[in-house]
């Protein structure tokens, strides 16, 4: 999208694109979002510009602005982030941290680096001035750690909005604003990347964080989560057995068969069958039963999973329950058979 079409973002007769000297404003996605944390400050208007590979990181470009006849919009602590959020990575209150590179299918999430006591990104003191003026684009910056090669395509979540499919392109964005600053008025160019700040990062790795991804089936009977590295299969008790019965049911061939297909297609390690119960009858009681539908699970997975992975069976009985036990619902999810393995590397 070109610089007149970014703009536009800001309404209309936005005035300052005659002014630009970026030629092709690039628009991958755009959002909005509360300034400040307060909806009684209106709306600021978002664009993620681009995802770009540079030396040693990966940088994300976005702009904010106004529409135009809004109100100005005091730039502070919390304008572009959520200062609770504040954690041991090295972010100051004035970082502009709140920006995010998500891979979708190697399920990491990559976080602005920080080298020395800075954080490779835009901070709001960066403003020339004190307020958001209506109308005007400004342009900041984040860089993330590298991206693998084989990711052409990206999430990027900025200030609570998410933005997806924004494809991954080479090299720093020019022209550069000779304002220099880390937010710019985009008008004046973009931002300059600290290239030798990011040669400085001594553990890129550090701000790469796994992702978990939740799926369930329509009935809820199965429920999947799923890291780069680790699946964890909830089977819900009431589908594979019949009460207070460790016999396996019609229905509990088709879901174990699944889980067993996906094991032999990229399991490794040890496969772990739990079995669990909610508090009806005794502790003894309960504690036998999870462990002979632990077992029975386990026979009838073997043989679908193949034999590149190893088996362990345990039962837990009304141990971690994942929800109260002083309703029906709640008790029919404790109620479980859980398989946990690991995956080979992507």
């Amino acid at each position: 999208m070109g610089g007149l079409l970014a703009l536009a973002l800001l309404g209309p007769a936005a005035g300052v694109a005659a002014a630009a000297p970026v030629d092709d404003v690039p628009v991958a996605g755009s959002f909005d979002f509360s300034p400040n944390r307060s909806a009684q400050d209106g709306q600021l208007r978002g664009v993620v510009n681009a995802v770009r590979r540079i030396d040693g990181g990966t940088v994300v470009y976005w702009s904010i602005g106004l529409p135009q006849g809004a109100k100005d919009v005091v730039v502070g602590p919390q304008t572009l982030n959520d200062i609770s959020v504040l954690d041991k990575s090295g972010y100051r209150p004035g970082d502009v941290f709140n920006v995010d590179v998500i891979d979708p299918v190697g399920l990491k999430r990559y976080r602005p680096m920080v080298s020395g006591d800075a954080c490779l990104c835009s901070r709001y003191q960066d403003f020339e001035v004190s307020s958001f003026a209506p109308g005007t684009l400004y342009a900041g910056y984040a860089v993330v750690p590298p991206l693998p090669a084989s990711v052409t395509s990206v999430s990027v979540m900025a200030f609570g909005a998410a933005v997806s499919d924004v494809q991954v392109g080479d090299g720093a964005l020019t022209p550069v604003s000779p304002q220099g600053k880390g937010i710019v008025e985009l008008t004046t160019g973009w931002p300059t990347v600290p290239t030798d700040a990011i040669a400085a990062v001594g553990n890129p790795g550090s701000f790469i964080l796994p992702l978990q991804e939740r799926t369930s089936d329509l009935e809820k009977t199965v429920r999947k989560t799923e890291t780069p590295t680790k699946v964890t299969v909830d089977l819900a008790a009431d589908v594979l057995f019949a009460t207070d019965s460790a016999k396996l049911s019609p229905r509990a061939a088709s879901k174990i068969d699944a889980v067993g297909k996906d094991i032999a297609a990229r399991g490794t390690g040890t496969v772990t069958v739990t079995g669990y119960t909610d508090s009806t009858g005794s502790p003894a009681h309960n504690l036998v039963l999870s462990r002979q539908r632990a077992d029975a699970v386990l026979a009838a997975l073997k043989p679908v999973a193949g034999g590149d992975v190893t088996f362990e069976a345990a039962g837990r009985g009304e141990a971690d329950p994942v929800a109260t036990n002083a309703t029906a619902q709640g008790r029919q999810e404790n109620r479980r058979v859980t398989i946990t393995y690991s995956v080979k590397g992507k």
